[in-house]
């Protein structure tokens, strides 16, 4: 075989490798429902923390339901007035048999304040609910374009193992011919295992990745293990002030942190009706023995009611410092409140700078680097053709183009897994943005 017959099939091997370019359109299961999306809803269904806040979350609004309510009333039975000799019913007038029946009614503003605190804290169990689900979200997500970047890393990386196994040939076919080098033969196989660890390397993770999301979604049938999966292309975002808008509003965790502010408040509001006294109502009707002599009455029942009030004697020791430790509290979520809120704004602003440097990247890859190395080889190719360069180069520049490859894989694959990032963040999906 000729040096320039060898050198045209090697040629063309490294064209067919530049001209397949990652798709950008997200593949689809047979149902026709995106990968990604249906991953998701079966981890929001299935996942056991997800489960689990669930129903803390009905268990504490269940039990916010119960809550305002006035406590039970009391039901007693009692022998009255009993001679201390004969316990006998009927030996005085006083005896008898007592039944009562008593409730405590608590000052007004009692019962509303526990209320609120119990439907306040059913709010913050469906935030924290809602956190966990957009925690698993993200999750989902960042572990789904990690498998997807790895299968797109071992399909380049098979491509080149054949063009650079291409290449070994036209090194092994010199060397025997006397025009090479068995460097260049030895560069050559170093190269394919080089490669093919790489290839061992990316399909590991990818199972990892697998295991990951098949943890995620509680069950690893849902997770195929050859799922065709190829990367989107990036979305145009809204701006920044969009996505902090929306946080202010849709972020669990901010929306948290304010309801804790509500419910200091709340609990200060009990704190100082804690002040005032409880009342407690009674009815008494006392069954009388109607056979009694000298009684006045005739054996006639007993009625009696009773209205008495809880005394607050301790307040300096008691509801005073219980209301300076309700203002503390107060003061300190109202603080939390706004630390949160700066926090967040940092970490979205963060975030949307680093999916712009990403995007700024990408196009560098797509507009600069990329072009140039595929020019690289092609100029690299042609000197070797023609004897000016030798192959430690050409193998060189057609290296250089795989990792400008292989990094713009990467690129668009971590700008997806920040896009979730900020998605969790804002609580903004980038699919309501551009709508």
């Amino acid at each position: 075989m000729c040096k320039f017959t060898i050198c045209v099939s090697l040629w063309l091997a490294a064209c067919a490798v530049i001209s397949q370019s990652p798709s950008r359109v997200l593949a689809s299961t047979e149902s026709g429902t995106p990968v990604l999306d249906s991953l998701i809803s079966v981890a929001l269904e299935k996942n056991p923390s997800v489960v689990s806040a669930g129903h803390r979350h009905e268990s504490v609004r269940y039990a916010a339901r119960a809550s305002g309510s006035l406590p039970d009333p009391q039901l007693s039975v009692a022998l009255s007035n009993l001679p201390k000799g004969s316990l006998s019913l009927s030996e005085t007038p006083m005896s008898g048999i007592a039944i009562g029946l008593s409730q405590q009614i608590p000052w007004p503003g009692k019962l509303g304040a526990k209320s609120r605190l119990a439907e306040l804290e059913a709010d913050i169990s469906r935030l924290e609910t809602k956190s966990i689900r957009d925690d698993v979200v993200a999750a989902i997500t960042t572990a789904y374009y990690q498998y997807v970047y790895r299968v797109e890393e071992e399909r380049i990386l098979v491509q080149n193992v054949g063009l650079v196994e291409a290449m070994a040939e036209v090194a092994r076919t010199n060397y025997e011919n006397g025009t090479g080098t068995a460097q260049d033969l030895l560069r050559a196989r170093t190269t394919i295992a080089k490669l093919e660890n790489r290839i061992a390397e990316a399909q590991q993770i990818q199972t990892s990745s697998l295991v990951l999301i098949g943890g995620l979604t509680d069950n690893m049938s849902t997770v195929p293990t050859d799922l065709t999966v190829v990367l989107p292309d990036m979305i145009p975002l809204s701006s920044v002030d969009t996505y902090l808008a929306a946080a202010s509003s849709d972020n669990p965790q901010l929306a948290r942190a304010e309801v804790r502010t509500d419910q200091a408040s709340a609990r200060k509001s009990l704190v100082k009706a804690a002040y005032w006294p409880d009342i407690m109502l009674g009815l008494e009707y006392r069954i009388r023995d109607n056979g009694l002599l000298m009684d006045p009455v005739e054996g006639r029942d007993f009625l009696s009611a009773k209205v008495s009030l809880s005394l607050p004697l301790w307040f300096s020791r008691k509801q005073k410092n219980n209301s300076r430790a309700a203002e503390a509290a107060l003061q300190a979520s109202r603080s939390q409140r706004l630390a949160t809120e700066r926090r967040l704004e940092y970490e979205i602003r963060d975030s949307y700078q680093t999916l712009s440097r990403l995007v700024e990247n990408f196009r560098r890859y797509d507009r600069e680097i990329i072009p140039l190395a595929e020019t690289a080889v092609e100029s690299a190719d042609i000197s070797y053709r023609v004897g000016q360069l030798d192959f430690v180069h050409l193998l060189s520049a057609q290296l250089e183009l795989l990792d400008a490859r292989l990094q713009r894989v990467h690129i668009l694959a971590t700008w997806h897994q920040q896009l979730a990032v900020l998605e969790e963040l804002s609580g903004l999906s980038h699919r309501e943005v551009i709508q």
